[in-house]
């Protein structure tokens, strides 16, 4: 499944040291897409993912206070843009 992940970034340094590590994730879990705001106090990505719970506790203890986090299910029937993003994927 995809899921959309909106930060609320309380921390910018942090939270982008973080996101600029270059972990790994456990199969299954992959980051589509990081799109942060120019001000850096908010971001969105794009995750594919078994489900929003598994997500939130793979994410959570790595971002831990440097964002307030929400977690949403993408309604692929009815996206706009994800058939580019899994072609992407395909040839990368």
């Amino acid at each position: 499944m995809y899921a959309l992940v909106h930060h609320q970034i309380s921390d910018p340094e942090k939270f982008l040291a973080i996101t600029q590590s270059g972990a790994t994730f456990p199969a299954g879990f992959e980051v589509l897409a990081f799109l942060p705001d120019a001000a850096h106090k908010t971001a969105t990505c794009i995750w594919e993912a078994p489900d929003t719970t598994s997500l939130r506790n793979l994410l959570e203890p790595v971002l831990g206070n440097t964002a307030v986090n929400s977690y949403l299910a993408i309604d692929e029937t009815i996206a706009l843009g994800l058939s580019k993003l899994k072609e992407a994927e395909l040839h990368a």
